[in-house]
């Protein structure tokens, strides 16, 4: 007679709970956010992790800068341009912030 696994998560049989990955990745901090609920410390450190591994790697290479197009807040922010139209573009998005937070 085989042997019936029942998942302690979702008390399926045989479901795929036991392949998920354990928390502290990014896939976890991912199913967290899907499942909605709060995610824990280990998932926000790895994705904190991750995105500041994207940023650096986006900032390294000069050339994705161009392939985002110049002129725009998120080129600045993003891939790190400081090119006086990214510059800009990000000044005037943190003016009209500004004066939204202002007129609340």
């Amino acid at each position: 007679m085989p042997l019936t696994l029942v998942c302690h998560l979702c008390r399926r049989v045989n479901c795929i709970c036991r392949l998920l990955s354990p928390c502290g990745t990014e896939a976890a901090y991912i199913r967290h956010i899907r499942r909605k609920e709060p995610s824990c410390a280990e998932c926000r450190a790895a994705h904190s992790a991750h995105q500041r591994r994207r940023i650096a790697e986006r900032a390294a290479d000069p050339a994705a800068a161009d392939r985002a197009g110049h002129g725009k807040a998120t080129t600045y922010c993003n891939y790190g341009c400081r090119c006086p139209a990214c510059a800009e573009a990000n000044s005037r998005k943190c003016r009209e912030a500004r004066a939204r937070r202002k007129a609340r």
